[in-house]
């Protein structure tokens, strides 16, 4: 956001290099807009929601009814933040909030890492990955499985596209002799020659989109799905309301 523009070590804003950092107008906005808003969305809207959660937990074990799906009153209300979850992992929509934070601040206050932004960021989904895979967080039965797939395969294709975007910060534009400076002895060795097209490099890039095209149709398809199921268990509802009423 802020690095290092000249020579005394000053720091400017990077969108407007004019811009000092930490000093007047600069300052006045980051105290009285980005920390209230760094307070108030980032750590208080998760915050709430995990404390609204364990409460709606807490008040289902002391119930008859155990189970906070059967909660009704709240579980209209805040189902959308366990209701896909199993009883046993009911924090989980918290760790992807974490998620989105993390991935937030290394992409913000990364800027000045280079390559190694995107090793950290790959780093950090591969643990992501592994925890998802390892807790199984979502609800049992078809729709969880399926929501678990998705979740894998869509956390895979992400990682994926950060290791292609290395590949091309190594080759941009897919073409020899602009990323890893090679002598003469290396284009003896491999034959490409200045500016020529590396087709392992755009086999990657197309590889790679194609996943991820796949990814966002099945997400689709899966979402709507479960909308249509929905949506014919309301009709079985009323239709057996009506016939028991008859």
């Amino acid at each position: 956001v802020c690095p290092n523009s000249s020579d005394e070590g000053s720091s400017f804003l990077r969108a407007d290099l004019s811009e000092p950092c930490g000093q007047d107008r600069h300052l006045a906005f980051a105290l009285l807009l980005g920390v209230p808003m760094l307070i108030v969305f980032v750590l208080g809207v998760p915050l709430l929601g995990i404390v609204t959660v364990w409460r709606i937990r807490k008040k289902a074990h002391n119930s008859k009814r155990h189970s906070m799906h059967l909660q009704m009153k709240d579980f209209v209300v805040y189902g959308m933040l366990f209701s896909m979850f199993r009883e046993e992992t009911w924090y989980w929509e918290v760790s992807i909030a974490l998620r989105k934070i993390v991935f937030a601040a290394v992409g913000v206050f990364g800027g000045t890492w280079g390559s190694m932004q995107v090793h950290v960021t790959s780093m950090f989904l591969l643990f992501v990955i592994l925890a998802t895979a390892i807790v199984r967080p979502f609800e049992l039965g078809p729709f969880g499985n399926v929501l678990q797939l998705l979740e894998l395969t869509s956390l895979v294709a992400v990682w994926l596209s950060l290791w292609g975007g290395l590949v091309f910060f190594s080759y941009p534009r897919c073409e020899a002799y602009y990323g890893v400076a090679r002598n003469d002895e290396d284009e003896i060795a491999d034959s490409y020659k200045p500016g020529q097209t590396l087709l392992w490099c755009d086999a990657i890039a197309v590889t790679i989109g194609i996943l991820d095209i796949c990814v966002v149709i099945a997400v689709s398809a899966g979402l709507f799905y479960k909308m249509k199921y929905d949506r014919d268990g309301k009709k079985r509802q009323e239709l057996m309301k009506k016939m028991h009423g008859g």
